[in-house]
Parts: structure tokens; C-alpha cells; sequence
């Protein structure tokens, strides 16, 4: 089946899905058609290929190093940075298991995945050295099953990655009964499948109304996973809340889907006065602008997972821990910070992201814009990818 998917992990799959007011299934994957030529990705997902590749499995050397604390309201939260691992494929193992490595000598072992993302799980499976234990989060992908299909679907992930038992285990996209979802979850957590559970691009109501149906079965609600970064500051009510309420926020996208790296292909001012503020920062404090821009989100309270494909994205990327902005630096790029330029807000996000963005006459790239625009708004009436306030 294919997949088209987003930085933090919205993906579109072939087929149909069914909700509770509307069924549809190839019609509504319409408005994307523009793009699938680009963004159709092969998936390997065969049971026999994992087992092979498992089975030639070679250690990595380097010892572990333990990363710092970030201290949530009601307990702390031993990460305080992650790898997203969207684009990691099977086919190009050898980088995955160099780029893992490369987080694990950094003192990164949070690792982001979930059911969607191609053949990220099986890589995880493969990599993960069991002398230095990886903190695994993965997700339910809602879009494709109802609550019925938590528990199924999360052993099959639990075979993938090689475990017993998940760190945490997340609802991926707002779709579902919330009460059927709560108890769904506490199921996993009761049969020892997974540690901590929580959600992904919720708003607010459904996040809080998740965790009260999860406290009346005993169960706390951990982890939250947003879009949050200088260009979507908008979640940072949000991370806020979930800071006083102890709930750990991991941040998707942090780098605005590679537009804060790649700012000289953007054409959006706002991104241009952001990546300029970074830039100034950087030369200041000895660092990249991707780090100081993912030291940002550090310094607000969330835990950022970029995602790395290469072993020198995850050695830059990890390079942003460890250390903080002074309050001047927080302060300056909170004067420049966008408030909306999130993912499916931002049509030059989908194009960087997928690495489309090419220089075209302002004329081109404004039908571009269009296309792309018109694709999202009306693919997200049809998919609950994201709430506007998560």
C-alpha cells in the first residue's frame, strides 16, 4: 500500500477509510494528485527481508552516554532531544544503522517511529543494539483502523522493532471514539506492550478529554507529539499546558520542515527574517542555525525530534543538546518567531520537505503555491491529520 507522508509523520494511504460521519476512500485522495508523481515512496515492509537483515546484524561500537534531564512538572523525562526516522528504508540500511550509531556516541537515544512511516520500524528493528537500549516511541495509525485495531497493530510493530515491549505508544492523528481509544491504550499498557501512551496532533480538547478517560482507568497520559518550531509558535500554549500538567511534548518538525536549513531556496519572508535571526545567533554562540533553532524548542520546554537520514544530520542535529540560549538569544528569535507556518499551513514546507523546491519565476512558483495550497486545505476537510491548535 502506498503512503504519502509528512515530516512528523501525516500520512495519506491508499484506500479507504472509514469515520463515523463519512466514508470515502480513493476520491478523497484526489486533491493530492499534483503531487503523487513526487511523493509516492516505496514500502518494504516483507517479514522475511527483516529477518534477514536481522540476522546478519553487525554491533556498533561506542559506549552509551547519558543524555540530560529535562524536568516536567510531575516527573522527569530523560531525553532531551530525539531522531525522527520518517525516511528511513530498508534499502538504505547502511546509512540507518551509521546515522543511528552517530546518536547514540552523542548521548541521543530517543528515537521516534510509528506504523506509517514505510519500513522506519523494521530499521529500528535491525539497528537497535541491545547494550545500548534506544528509547522507542511509535504510533497508531488511526487513519488506516479504529481503536479495535490498537492493540493488533502494536504487536506487529513490537515484531518489527525486535522488542517486547515499547517505550511509549502514541495515537498518531485525531481519529477515533476517545473514550474506545483510552481504553484501547490502557490494554496495551496492562498486557505489558508498552510503557507510556499518548497522543499526536490532538488539540487541546481531545488531548484533555483523552487524559481524564485515561486517568479513570488508572493510566496517566505521558507523551504529547506536536508541530512545534520558530515557524509554528503557535503550539507553544500548548506545550505550556502540558509542562504544568507533567506531560512530556515531543516537538515534530523543529526545523520547519528544513525550511530553517534551507532558507536560500524559501521565498517567504517571515521564514527569510527567522533563518536571518538564526544565522546572527549562531556566529555569536559558536553553533549552526539548526542548532539554535532546535536549542529553541529545548529552551521552551519541548523535546525536538528532527528527522536524520544521514550520519552528519544526526551528529549537527544532536550537537543542539547539552547546552542553552541566554535569555537575549530566546528573547530575539521570539520577536521574528511565525505563528502559522506549520506544515499544512505553508505550501513551501510540503516542497522542501520532499526537496521539490527549485527556483522558479515568481509567476511559476505562485501556481505552484496554489496547487499545493488547494491540495492541503482540501485534503485536510477530508483527514483529521491535525488540529489547528495542536
Amino acid at each position: 500500500m502506498g503512503v504519502l507522508a509528512s515530516p512528523g509523520g501525516q500520512p495519506v494511504r491508499w484506500g479507504s477509510i472509514s469515520g463515523p460521519q463519512r466514508t470515502f476512500g480513493w476520491a478523497s485522495l484526489v486533491p493530492y494528485m499534483p503531487l503523487a508523481a513526487f511523493l509516492c515512496a516505496s514500502v518494504v515492509d516483507a517479514p522475511a527481508a527483516i529477518a534477514a537483515l536481522r540476522a546478519g546484524r553487525a554491533p556498533l561500537d561506542a559506549a552509551d552516554a547519558p543524555a540530560p534531564a529535562i524536568t516536567m512538572a510531575a516527573a522527569p523525562f530523560q531525553h532531551e532531544m530525539g531522531i525522527g526516522t520518517n525516511k528511513w528504508k530498508l534499502k538504505h540500511i547502511d546509512a540507518v544503522q551509521a546515522t543511528f550509531g552517530a546518536a547514540l556516541d552523542a548521548g541521543i537515544s530517543l528515537f521516534d517511529t510509528a506504523q506509517c512511516y514505510a519500513s522506519s520500524e523494521a530499521c529500528l528493528g535491525y539497528v537497535r543494539k541491545r547494550d545500548r537500549e534506544a528509547f522507542i516511541v511509535t504510533k497508531f495509525d488511526s487513519l488506516r483502523g479504529g481503536p479495535d485495531r490498537l492493540v493488533p497493530t502494536l504487536r506487529k510493530s513490537l515484531f518489527d522493532l525486535d522488542l517486547k515491549c515499547v517505550d511509549a505508544y502514541l495515537v498518531h492523528f485525531p481519529r477515533g471514539d476517545i473514550d474506545e481509544l483510552a481504553a484501547a491504550l490502557a490494554e496495551a499498557v496492562e498486557l505489558g506492550l508498552t510503557k507510556r501512551v499518548g497522543c499526536s496532533n490532538f488539540g487541546r480538547t481531545e488531548m484533555l478529554e483523552l487524559r481524564r478517560a485515561l486517568q479513570r482507568r488508572g493510566v496517566p497520559l505521558s507523551i504529547v507529539e506536536i508541530e512545534f518550531s520558530l515557524l509554528r509558535r503557535r503550539s507553544e500554549a500548548l506545550v505550556n499546558e502540558c509542562r504544568d500538567l507533567g506531560i512530556t511534548v515531543l516537538a515534530w518538525a523543529p526545523l520547519g520542515s528544513g525550511r530553517l536549513v534551507h532558507a536560500d531556496t524559501v521565498g517567504d519572508a517571515r521564514t527569510k527574517a527567522v533563518a536571518g535571526m538564526l544565522a546572527v545567533i549562531a556566529r555569536r554562540r559558536g553553533r549552526t542555525p539548526a542548532q539554535v533553532a532546535l536549542n529553541w524548542v529545548i529552551c521552551k520546554g519541548a523535546v525536538p525530534i528532527p528527522g536524520a537520514r544521514t550520519k552528519a544530520q544526526a551528529v549537527e542535529n544532536c550537537g543542539a543538546a547539552g547546552w542553552r540560549l541566554r535569555p537575549e538569544d530566546v528573547q530575539a528569535l521570539d520577536a521574528v518567531a511565525v505563528q502559522d507556518g506549520g506544515y499544512y499551513n505553508d505550501p513551501e514546507a510540503v516542497l522542501t520537505f520532499w526537496r521539490l523546491q527549485i527556483r522558479l519565476p515568481a509567476f511559476f512558483r505562485g501556481v505552484v503555491h496554489a496547487v499545493v495550497r488547494f491540495c492541503l486545505r482540501v485534503g485536510a476537510y477530508f483527514l483529521p491529520l491535525q488540529r489547528d491548535d495542536a
